[in-house]
């Protein structure tokens, strides 16, 4: 209990009986081990709830000058796109349709 603790893990999941919680430790410490071995820091604090090693947050990305701003462009797409995008979508709907009748059935 006191070692699934350290590792922020829950004591115990629902329908979990001794053997589980044993394997669920030992799943545990041999990721973190593996992590180790592999040159990724593992700190107990980022040990996931279910026994996924979760990286350390990343470092705070820095702070653009108030000068620049970041704008977002769009171009008009050509005929021939909307006209392919009109007849992919009919295709799609005509066959989620279909399936969805058959299913019913």
């Amino acid at each position: 209990k006191h070692a699934l603790r350290e590792l922020g893990q829950p004591v115990r999941l629902f329908g979990e009986n001794l053997a589980n919680v044993r394997d669920r430790l030992r799943m545990v410490l041999a990721k973190i081990e593996v992590m180790k071995e592999g040159g990724v820091f593992v700190d107990s604090a980022f040990v996931g709830d279910i026994g996924a090693v979760v990286p350390p947050p990343p470092p705070p990305l820095p702070v653009e000058e108030e000068g620049e701003e970041e704008v977002t462009k769009y171009t008009h797409a050509p005929p021939s796109l909307i006209e392919a995008r009109k007849e992919i979508t009919i295709y799609s709907l005509q066959n989620a349709k279909q399936r969805l009748e058959r299913e019913r059935r």
